[in-house]
Protein backbone atom coordinates (compact mmCIF):
# COMPACT_ATOMS: atom_id res chain seq x y z
CA UNK A 1 0.00 0.00 0.00
CA UNK A 2 1.67 3.73 -0.54
CA UNK A 3 2.32 5.69 2.19
CA UNK A 4 0.01 9.22 2.36
CA UNK A 5 3.46 10.69 2.94
CA UNK A 6 4.80 12.85 0.29
CA UNK A 7 8.67 11.42 -0.73
CA UNK A 8 11.29 14.34 -1.02
CA UNK A 9 15.07 13.39 -2.90
CA UNK A 10 16.70 13.33 -5.88
CA UNK A 11 15.99 10.62 -8.10
CA UNK A 12 18.20 10.07 -11.45
CA UNK A 13 16.90 8.65 -15.00
CA UNK A 14 18.88 7.37 -17.85
CA UNK A 15 16.24 8.73 -20.53
CA UNK A 16 15.90 6.75 -23.56
CA UNK A 17 16.14 8.61 -27.15
CA UNK A 18 12.71 9.41 -28.13
CA UNK A 19 10.87 10.08 -24.87
CA UNK A 20 10.46 13.44 -23.97
CA UNK A 21 11.70 15.18 -20.30
CA UNK A 22 8.50 16.52 -19.09
CA UNK A 23 6.44 13.20 -20.00
CA UNK A 24 9.16 11.56 -17.65
CA UNK A 25 8.25 14.22 -14.85
CA UNK A 26 4.37 13.83 -14.96
CA UNK A 27 4.88 9.72 -15.22
CA UNK A 28 7.00 10.20 -11.55
CA UNK A 29 4.56 12.76 -10.55
CA UNK A 30 1.80 10.11 -10.63
CA UNK A 31 3.41 7.59 -8.96
CA UNK A 32 5.01 9.92 -6.34
CA UNK A 33 1.81 10.69 -4.72
CA UNK A 34 1.54 13.95 -6.71
CA UNK A 35 4.60 15.36 -4.49
CA UNK A 36 6.22 18.78 -6.75
CA UNK A 37 8.49 17.56 -9.24
CA UNK A 38 10.80 19.14 -11.65
CA UNK A 39 14.04 18.07 -13.75
CA UNK A 40 17.37 20.34 -13.38
CA UNK A 41 17.52 20.52 -17.45
CA UNK A 42 15.80 18.96 -19.88
CA UNK A 43 17.05 16.60 -22.67
CA UNK A 44 15.80 17.20 -26.12
CA UNK A 45 13.78 13.70 -27.06
CA UNK A 46 16.61 12.90 -29.74
CA UNK A 47 19.18 12.67 -26.84
CA UNK A 48 19.37 10.27 -24.19
CA UNK A 49 21.52 10.10 -20.77
CA UNK A 50 21.33 11.95 -17.72
CA UNK A 51 17.82 13.63 -16.31
CA UNK A 52 18.22 15.04 -12.90
CA UNK A 53 14.70 14.97 -11.22
CA UNK A 54 13.91 16.36 -8.30
CA UNK A 55 10.95 15.72 -6.20
CA UNK A 56 9.60 17.44 -3.08
CA UNK A 57 9.33 20.98 -2.13
CA UNK A 58 12.95 21.15 -0.36
CA UNK A 59 14.79 19.80 -3.84
CA UNK A 60 12.67 21.16 -6.48
CA UNK A 61 13.88 24.72 -5.00
CA UNK A 62 17.32 23.44 -6.12
CA UNK A 63 16.46 22.83 -9.76
CA UNK A 64 17.82 26.50 -10.82
CA UNK A 65 20.83 26.04 -8.89
CA UNK A 66 21.46 22.28 -10.63
CA UNK A 67 20.79 23.79 -13.91
CA UNK A 68 23.26 26.47 -13.70
CA UNK A 69 26.35 23.22 -12.75
CA UNK A 70 28.41 22.15 -16.13
CA UNK A 71 27.21 18.94 -17.33
CA UNK A 72 29.41 16.32 -20.09
CA UNK A 73 27.86 14.75 -23.14
CA UNK A 74 28.81 12.05 -25.89
CA UNK A 75 27.89 13.42 -29.59
CA UNK A 76 27.84 11.66 -32.61
CA UNK A 77 28.56 13.64 -35.35
CA UNK A 78 27.54 12.50 -38.74
CA UNK A 79 29.57 14.69 -41.88
CA UNK A 80 28.74 14.93 -45.07
CA UNK A 81 24.92 16.02 -43.80
CA UNK A 82 23.49 19.59 -43.06
CA UNK A 83 19.51 20.26 -41.74
CA UNK A 84 17.81 22.73 -40.90
CA UNK A 85 17.94 21.73 -37.05
CA UNK A 86 21.88 21.12 -37.29
CA UNK A 87 20.71 17.36 -36.08
CA UNK A 88 19.15 14.45 -37.96
CA UNK A 89 15.50 15.20 -37.14
CA UNK A 90 15.27 18.10 -39.16
CA UNK A 91 14.71 18.13 -43.34
CA UNK A 92 18.11 17.35 -45.15
CA UNK A 93 19.25 20.97 -46.69
CA UNK A 94 22.53 18.96 -48.26
CA UNK A 95 24.29 15.21 -48.59
CA UNK A 96 27.40 14.53 -50.32
CA UNK A 97 27.59 11.06 -51.47
CA UNK A 98 30.92 8.65 -51.41
CA UNK A 99 33.52 8.51 -48.76
CA UNK A 100 34.80 11.06 -46.69
CA UNK A 101 38.53 11.02 -45.75
CA UNK A 102 40.34 12.21 -42.97
CA UNK A 103 42.60 10.03 -40.72
CA UNK A 104 41.82 10.43 -36.85
CA UNK A 105 44.27 12.94 -36.34
CA UNK A 106 43.02 15.15 -39.07
CA UNK A 107 40.21 15.06 -37.14
CA UNK A 108 41.43 15.71 -33.86
CA UNK A 109 42.93 18.80 -35.07
CA UNK A 110 39.73 20.00 -36.35
CA UNK A 111 38.13 19.37 -33.33
CA UNK A 112 40.52 21.62 -31.55
CA UNK A 113 40.16 24.55 -33.92
CA UNK A 114 36.59 24.00 -34.00
CA UNK A 115 35.89 23.52 -30.24
CA UNK A 116 38.64 25.93 -28.67
CA UNK A 117 38.51 25.61 -24.70
CA UNK A 118 37.06 28.65 -23.08
CA UNK A 119 34.67 31.12 -22.79
CA UNK A 120 33.09 32.49 -26.36
CA UNK A 121 29.77 33.20 -27.97
CA UNK A 122 27.41 30.85 -29.60
CA UNK A 123 24.80 31.26 -32.67
CA UNK A 124 21.57 29.42 -30.93
CA UNK A 125 20.08 27.40 -33.52
CA UNK A 126 17.30 28.77 -35.68
CA UNK A 127 15.06 26.10 -34.79
CA UNK A 128 15.25 26.24 -30.86
CA UNK A 129 12.45 26.70 -27.77
CA UNK A 130 14.31 30.21 -27.45
CA UNK A 131 12.02 33.11 -27.50
CA UNK A 132 12.64 36.56 -29.05
CA UNK A 133 10.22 39.06 -28.40
CA UNK A 134 7.74 36.44 -26.58
CA UNK A 135 7.91 34.57 -29.55
CA UNK A 136 10.13 30.84 -30.20
CA UNK A 137 12.81 30.88 -32.74
CA UNK A 138 11.39 28.16 -34.22
CA UNK A 139 8.35 29.21 -34.67
CA UNK A 140 9.96 32.48 -36.69
CA UNK A 141 12.12 30.05 -38.53
CA UNK A 142 8.95 28.04 -39.60
CA UNK A 143 7.62 31.45 -41.17
CA UNK A 144 10.56 31.90 -43.38
CA UNK A 145 12.05 34.31 -40.69
CA UNK A 146 16.11 34.52 -40.06
CA UNK A 147 16.04 34.77 -36.30
CA UNK A 148 19.40 35.30 -34.45
CA UNK A 149 20.35 34.85 -31.02
CA UNK A 150 23.81 34.48 -29.51
CA UNK A 151 24.83 32.51 -25.81
CA UNK A 152 27.72 33.33 -24.15
CA UNK A 153 29.43 29.55 -22.87
CA UNK A 154 31.91 27.95 -21.81
CA UNK A 155 33.96 24.73 -22.83
CA UNK A 156 35.69 23.21 -20.38
CA UNK A 157 36.92 19.91 -22.03
CA UNK A 158 36.80 18.28 -25.82
CA UNK A 159 37.56 14.82 -26.73
CA UNK A 160 37.84 13.40 -30.08
CA UNK A 161 36.77 9.49 -29.10
CA UNK A 162 36.12 7.68 -32.43
CA UNK A 163 36.58 8.27 -36.02
CA UNK A 164 34.55 5.65 -38.05
CA UNK A 165 35.39 6.29 -41.91
CA UNK A 166 33.31 3.96 -43.32
CA UNK A 167 29.72 6.00 -41.90
CA UNK A 168 31.49 9.22 -42.16
CA UNK A 169 30.30 9.47 -37.97
CA UNK A 170 32.95 10.67 -35.04
CA UNK A 171 32.63 10.86 -31.84
CA UNK A 172 33.27 13.82 -29.36
CA UNK A 173 33.45 14.10 -25.39
CA UNK A 174 32.29 17.56 -24.11
CA UNK A 175 32.53 18.94 -20.91
CA UNK A 176 30.27 22.42 -21.32
CA UNK A 177 28.38 25.42 -19.23
CA UNK A 178 24.55 25.61 -19.52
CA UNK A 179 22.78 26.81 -22.78
CA UNK A 180 25.67 25.10 -24.75
CA UNK A 181 24.03 24.00 -28.16
CA UNK A 182 25.75 20.52 -29.35
CA UNK A 183 24.44 20.42 -32.08
CA UNK A 184 25.45 24.12 -33.34
CA UNK A 185 29.15 22.89 -32.32
CA UNK A 186 28.16 19.89 -34.63
CA UNK A 187 26.97 22.73 -37.77
CA UNK A 188 30.19 23.92 -37.03
CA UNK A 189 32.60 21.56 -37.39
CA UNK A 190 31.05 20.14 -40.44
CA UNK A 191 31.32 24.17 -41.68
CA UNK A 192 35.40 24.58 -40.81
CA UNK A 193 35.53 21.21 -42.70
CA UNK A 194 33.99 22.50 -45.76
CA UNK A 195 31.70 18.74 -45.92
CA UNK A 196 28.58 19.71 -43.65
CA UNK A 197 28.38 17.93 -40.54
CA UNK A 198 25.12 17.29 -38.03
CA UNK A 199 24.34 15.92 -34.83
CA UNK A 200 23.50 12.14 -34.77
CA UNK A 201 23.02 11.52 -31.62
CA UNK A 202 23.76 13.29 -28.24
CA UNK A 203 24.13 11.22 -24.72
CA UNK A 204 24.35 13.26 -21.28
CA UNK A 205 26.86 11.37 -18.91
CA UNK A 206 26.89 13.88 -16.26
CA UNK A 207 25.22 17.17 -14.98
CA UNK A 208 26.06 18.82 -11.70
CA UNK A 209 28.12 16.72 -10.02
CA UNK A 210 25.61 13.42 -10.62
CA UNK A 211 26.74 10.68 -13.32
CA UNK A 212 24.51 8.34 -15.87
CA UNK A 213 26.42 5.50 -14.18
CA UNK A 214 24.28 5.79 -10.96
CA UNK A 215 21.10 6.40 -12.97
CA UNK A 216 17.88 4.42 -13.54
CA UNK A 217 15.80 3.28 -16.28
CA UNK A 218 12.34 4.65 -16.09
CA UNK A 219 10.28 1.25 -16.68
CA UNK A 220 12.79 -0.21 -13.95
CA UNK A 221 11.62 2.63 -11.33
CA UNK A 222 8.00 2.79 -12.37
CA UNK A 223 8.24 -1.34 -11.37
CA UNK A 224 9.78 -0.87 -8.18
CA UNK A 225 7.70 1.65 -7.18
CA UNK A 226 5.26 -0.58 -7.91
CA UNK A 227 6.07 -3.56 -6.55
CA UNK A 228 7.50 -2.26 -2.97
CA UNK A 229 6.94 1.38 -2.90
CA UNK A 230 8.14 2.20 0.30
CA UNK A 231 11.36 0.51 0.00
CA UNK A 232 12.08 2.24 -3.92
CA UNK A 233 11.36 5.51 -2.30
CA UNK A 234 14.36 4.50 0.62
CA UNK A 235 17.11 2.78 -2.25
CA UNK A 236 16.12 5.51 -5.09
CA UNK A 237 15.97 8.48 -4.04
CA UNK A 238 19.14 10.22 -2.94
CA UNK A 239 19.12 13.00 -0.56
CA UNK A 240 23.03 14.28 -0.64
CA UNK A 241 24.32 16.79 -2.88
CA UNK A 242 27.32 16.00 -4.88
CA UNK A 243 30.12 18.01 -4.03
CA UNK A 244 30.62 19.80 -7.50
Amino acid sequence: MQSEQKPEGILLIDKEAGVDSNCIVDILKRRLNRAKTGHAGTLDPLASGLLIVCIGRKYTKLVADLQQKEKEYIATIQLGQTSRTYDRAGVRTSQLYGNISYTFSELQKAVTVSIPIGEQIQSVPSYSALKINGKKMMDLARKGETPEKWNRIRILERELLEWNEQTSKLSIRLKVSKGTYIRSIAQKIGQDLTCGALLHSLRRTASGGYSVKNAHQLRDVVTAFEENYEEAIKQLLLKELPCS
